[in-house]
C-alpha cells in the first residue's frame, strides 16, 4: 500500500527537508530556522510564476495583506465560535522560480521521474464547525514532498515561514528537526491527489490570500506556489491560440479555448476562434439532462444488522460532493447514546446492511489517501443529553460520487460498538439545501 510506503518516506523527508530548504531560493532558507525557533528576519528575492501561458480563473482573493508570521499576527478564534462563517478556499498551483534558479529547477525537474511537465493543479481548504479544513491536492507534475500554509501574501515573497497561531498551538506543518506533517506522494505519471485534516489556528478570513508551498522533488530543491482565495462557483482553464509550430500553411488561426469544470470532472469547452478553415464542419454532440448544482448520495439510518442493545438509531446521512471529489458529510441523528463525544461514523466497504460481514471496513483508496475515517481524520460527531446529533465534517476517502454509491454508512457508540447502520443511495441535489 501507498501510504505504508509513507510511513517511511516521511522519515527520509524528515533528514532531506534541511538539505531541500538549503538548496531552494535565499528565502526559502528562513523556514528551517523558523520551524526549530521564532520567525526571524531573512533576506528577500523576486520570483515569477510560470503557468505555460494557461490562466486560471476560479478563485479572487479579498485579502488585505494580513498576517506577517510574526506573533502579533491577528488570531483566527472568530472562525471557530461561530461568529464569522468560514468559506471554501483555493489556490492554482505553478512552479515558483528565480532568476538565478530557473535554469537549476528545470534541469532538477527533468531528471525527476514522471512527466516533462511543470507542476500545476489546485489545492482546496473546506472548513469543518471545529475550525479545522480538509485540505486536498489535485495536481500534476510532481514527485512527491511535503506541504506548508506561508506566512508571506504572495507567490514572490513568501514570507519567513509556516503560518500559524503559535499563541495557541505547536507548529502543525513542521515537527521537531524540520520534519513534515502533511506527506504527499505521487504516481509514476506525476499525478498527485490527496487529503489531509489540519487546523493551523486561523479561519478562512485569515488564511485567505496567504501563500500555499509545495517543497516538491525530495530534496531537489523545487517549490511549488498558489496563493488562496476564496473558491468561485466554476472552475476555469483557458488558453489564447496561436499558430501551431512548425505550421507553414496558408491559415493564420487566432482566438481562446475556455474549459469549465463540472462537480464529476467533466467540462464544458468552449472556443472562440477566427482565421480557419472555411467551411469546416462541426459535429457538436451532448448528452441531454438537468444539471442539479450539487451532487449527493444519502442514506437512512437503522439499527445496525445483530445489535441487541438499547438504543435505536434513526435519522439520514446526506453526502454532498464538490468538484474535487472532496465531500460534506452531514447527518441528522436520532435515539444515540446520551452525551456520546467524538463517537465514530463513517463509510464502509461494504454494500449491505443485512449482516455484519457484508458491512466490512472502512471504505478508502489507500494509493491515494490515508485513512481519514478516524478521530484523528475528523469523523465523529457528538450527541446530546437526549441522544440527538446533528452536525456535518470534510472528508476525502479517494473515490469519486459513483464509487459511494451503494455503500454502507456505520454509527459507533462510545465504545466503537456499532449501533446503526444505512446504505448510500445517488439522489438529486437541489440548489435550496445551501451552500457547501
Amino acid at each position: 500500500m501507498k501510504f505504508a510506503f509513507l510511513t517511511a518516506t516521511a522519515c527520509i523527508l524528515a533528514e532531506t527537508a534541511h538539505a531541500q530548504i538549503s538548496a531552494a531560493p535565499g528565502h526559502l532558507r528562513g523556514w528551517e530556522k523558523a520551524a526549530d525557533s521564532e520567525f526571524g528576519a531573512v533576506s528577500s528575492m523576486s520570483f515569477s510564476m510560470t503557468t505555460n501561458n494557461e490562466s486560471f480563473v476560479i478563485a479572487s482573493s479579498s485579502s488585505g495583506g494580513r498576517g506577517g508570521g510574526s506573533k502579533s499576527r491577528k488570531s483566527g478564534k472568530a472562525g471557530k465560535n461561530g461568529k464569522k462563517r468560514n468559506q471554501s478556499l483555493i489556490a492554482t498551483l505553478a512552479l515558483l522560480e528565480s532568476p538565478e534558479r530557473a535554469t537549476a529547477d528545470a534541469t532538477a525537474h527533468a531528471e525527476i521521474s514522471g512527466p516533462p511537465t511543470k507542476p500545476s493543479g489546485t489545492v482546496s481548504l473546506n472548513y469543518n464547525p471545529d475550525g479545522s479544513f480538509l485540505l486536498s491536492l489535485d495536481a500534476a507534475g510532481l514527485s512527491g514532498g511535503f506541504v506548508a500554509i506561508s506566512s508571506g501574501t504572495s507567490c514572490s515573497d513568501i514570507g519567513p515561514g509556516p503560518y500559524y497561531d503559535d499563541n495557541s498551538m505547536s507548529d502543525p506543518w513542521f515537527g521537531m528537526g524540520f520534519s513534515p506533517r502533511i506527506v504527499y506522494e505521487a504516481s509514476e505519471e506525476g499525478f498527485s491527489n490527496g487529503a489531509w485534516r489540519v487546523d493551523n489556528g486561523f479561519g478562512s478570513q485569515e488564511n485567505d490570500g496567504h501563500a500555499f508551498i509545495m517543497f516538491d522533488g525530495y530534496g531537489e530543491g523545487l517549490v511549488v506556489c498558489g496563493v488562496l482565495g476564496v473558491a468561485g462557483d466554476r472552475m476555469l482553464l483557458a488558453a489564447e491560440m496561436d499558430v501551431y509550430p512548425g505550421y507553414e500553411g496558408g491559415l493564420n488561426v487566432a482566438g481562446s479555448v475556455r474549459v469549465t469544470y463540472r462537480k464529476d470532472g467533466t467540462f464544458k469547452f468552449r472556443y472562440n476562434l477566427e482565421g480557419l478553415e472555411a467551411d469546416c464542419e462541426l459535429v457538436v454532440c451532448g448528452v441531454l439532462g438537468v444539471a442539479g448544482d450539487r451532487m449527493l448520495l444519502a442514506a437512512e439510518m437503522d439499527v445496525y444488522p445483530g445489535y441487541t442493545g438499547s438504543h435505536v438509531v434513526t435519522g439520514d446521512v446526506r453526502v454532498t460532493y464538490r468538484k474535487d471529489d472532496t465531500f460534506k458529510f452531514r447527518y441528522n441523528l436520532k435515539g444515540l447514546e446520551a452525551d456520546c463525544e467524538g463517537c465514530g461514523i463513517h463509510i464502509h466497504e461494504g454494500t449491505s446492511c443485512d449482516s455484519h460481514e457484508l458491512v466490512k471496513g472502512h471504505y478508502w483508496d489507500d494509493e491515494v489517501v490515508e485513512d481519514l475515517w478516524t478521530t484523528a481524520g475528523g469523523a465523529t460527531y457528538d450527541s446530546d443529553a437526549e441522544g440527538n446529533a446533528e452536525g456535518y465534517f470534510n472528508v476525502y476517502n479517494g473515490y469519486s460520487f459513483g464509487k459511494n454509491v451503494g455503500h454502507a454508512v456505520v454509527v459507533h457508540a462510545q465504545s466503537g460498538a456499532r449501533v446503526a447502520c444505512g446504505v448510500l443511495e445517488g439522489i438529486v441535489h437541489e440548489s435550496e439545501m445551501g451552500n457547501l
